[in-house]
C-alpha cells in the first residue's frame, strides 16, 4: 500500500550509473548520470537542456559485470534547471531494447 509521502506507481531504485543519450541523426552522443529508476521511466542528470517530448535512446553501463548494460527508447518529461548548473531530466521509458537491437538511430526514428 502507497503511504501519504509515496504516491507513485512504482518504487524508485537510486543508480549513480554513467549513461549516453542518443538521438536520431545527432552527430554526438549526450553524456548523462541516469540518477534514479523505476518500472515506469527515470531521472537523469544531463548538463545540457533537454526538450520535453523528445525521444532518446538511451544507453546504462551499470558498475559491476554483474548487470548487464540497458538500453532503452525513452522520452522527455520535464527538464529542471538545478543550482549546481546541471539538468534534472525526468523520463517515461517507452521500450527496452534486447542486447542485440538495431542502431539507435533506426530505433528512434521508427518510435
Amino acid at each position: 500500500m502507497l503511504t501519504s509521502s509515496e504516491k507513485r506507481d512504482f518504487r524508485r531504485l537510486t543508480m549513480g550509473c554513467q549513461a549516453t543519450l542518443s538521438a536520431s541523426g545527432a552527430a554526438s552522443a549526450i553524456p548523462a548520470t541516469l540518477v534514479d529508476l523505476s518500472a515506469g521511466g527515470m531521472r537523469l542528470a544531463t548538463t545540457e537542456p533537454l526538450e520535453a517530448g523528445a525521444k532518446f535512446t538511451v544507453q546504462v553501463a551499470p558498475g559491476k559485470d554483474i548487470t548487464p548494460p540497458l538500453t532503452a527508447i525513452i522520452e522527455v518529461i520535464r527538464c529542471e534547471a538545478q543550482t549546481d548548473g546541471s539538468y534534472a531530466v525526468a523520463c517515461s521509458t517507452q521500450s527496452i531494447l534486447p542486447e542485440d537491437h538495431e542502431p539507435a538511430d533506426r530505433q528512434v526514428a521508427s518510435g
